[in-house]
């Protein structure tokens, strides 16, 4: 076995390990674990597993083992679509001002979710908010002397400013608790601290449905877009893209998009293909198993390129 193909199944047995661990103690790898295996996101290496026909009882939780089925031809290779000419888009800078201007008013709301009462009784989530003056120390220990109060009474007083607000009951946790949320887990936030920190009985939780509502998509058995997957199709549209349906083409790597952009600019000088090939090959010292000829091509026939 070369040391490309040895390079090859030691990552595939390491991607399998660390998936399988991860599913079985219920918590998302990491993102610096994902890197290190050589991947950019979590939904890479399960698109990467079911390249290499592992289970989908493995890949995917759905709680059943598939049926071997009839064998089919194997369907004809389709090869990768242009992605057409770049088109610069505004600097995401613009937008800074936008961005900073909800994320300081979550952080505000965050801070006065220590003023919150809440509780479920059925699928109703009754709340009040609860905001009082609290005197400084010296004002406490000049008010207790005065009136005999011990340390207990601090927390039970209300002094002049003090309102109680009553929240109404509705079918879910009031807002600010979903943008946090959300917030959380989209930056990367992992669940399961989450999960402790304010469910009413974690070892209770459902985690399965939990996860497909946070890495959810629609091609799954359940046909259900997460948390994630409709936050990029967000992105996407705001950016002046179009969604289409199916699985959206898969992300490229760091290298593989500086491959394509290299061969995109020899194929605009007019070098042949083979030419831009063989010249990779030797200028960045790949074997032709880090680097196939069928690779080459798709890459080619992307035309990507760095803004």
């Amino acid at each position: 076995m070369d040391s490309a193909a040895k390079r090859n199944r030691e990552q595939a047995l390491r991607a399998v390990a660390f998936w399988c661990m991860s599913q079985v103690q219920g918590i998302e790898l990491e993102q610096h674990i994902v890197e290190k295996l050589g991947f950019g996101s979590v939904e890479a290496i399960q698109t990467q597993l079911s390249n290499w026909d592992v289970p989908r009882w493995i890949t995917h939780d759905d709680g059943t083992v598939e049926r071997p089925r009839n064998p089919k031809p194997a369907p004809r290779k389709r090869r990768a679509r242009s992605s057409g000419p770049p088109r610069e888009l505004p600097p995401a800078s613009n937008a800074i001002p936008l961005f900073r201007e909800k994320l300081e008013t979550l952080s505000r709301a965050n801070e006065e979710l220590k003023h919150r009462k809440e509780s479920r009784q059925g699928r109703h989530y009754p709340y009040r908010t609860v905001s009082r003056k609290t005197p400084s120390d010296n004002e406490w220990d000049s008010i207790a002397e005065l009136l005999g109060l011990d340390s207990v009474a601090k927390d039970n007083l209300y002094f002049g400013g003090g309102t109680i607000n009553r929240g109404t009951s509705s079918p879910a946790p009031q807002s600010p608790l979903p943008e946090l949320i959300g917030t959380y887990l989209l930056a990367g936030g992992a669940v399961e601290p989450l999960i402790e920190a304010l469910h009413d009985d974690p070892d209770s939780a459902n985690r399965s449905e939990i996860r497909k509502r946070i890495e959810g998509r629609k091609s799954g058995p359940e046909k259900l877009d997460g948390l994630k997957a409709l936050a990029s199709q967000l992105a996407i549209l705001i950016r002046g893209g179009t969604l289409s349906r199916g699985n959206p083409p898969p992300g490229e790597s760091s290298h593989k998009l500086n491959l394509s952009h290299r061969i995109a600019i020899r194929r605009e000088a007019g070098v042949p293909d083979k030419q831009i090939y063989e010249d990779l090959l030797v200028g960045l010292g790949l074997s032709e198993q880090e680097l196939s000829w069928d690779e080459f091509r798709r890459l080619a026939d992307l035309g990507l390129k760095l803004p």
